[in-house]
């Protein structure tokens, strides 16, 4: 049975990261999504129950949402020159 819900899971996430708007939104689905996955494994390894399976779970997701907003902010944060159409050099956020 947990086989079966936890391979929904990673369908249903996997699925939603597909259909996310931005690169942003994608990270935080992707990062979300697999520390939701090796938390609920290792709370099933470490207390063997459905209860620690879930805590695993949630602490996971929760830690690869702020892996992926830390991530976001550093790629963000980065500068790139580039110059108008007068030959002027100026700095703006990275397109990519």
């Amino acid at each position: 049975m947990i086989k079966r819900l936890s391979a929904l899971a990673v369908v249903a996430v996997m699925g939603f990261a597909a259909a996310a708007c931005t690169q942003n939104e994608k990270r935080y689905a992707e990062w979300g999504g697999g520390g939701a996955a090796v938390g609920a494994v290792a709370g099933q390894l470490i207390g063997r129950s459905t209860e620690a399976t879930l805590i695993g779970a949630a602490v996971g997701g929760a830690g690869g949402s702020l892996i992926a907003h830390e991530k976001n902010k550093s790629h963000n944060s980065r500068k790139c020159n580039y110059r108008d159409s007068r030959g002027r050099v100026y700095q703006a956020p990275c397109t990519q």
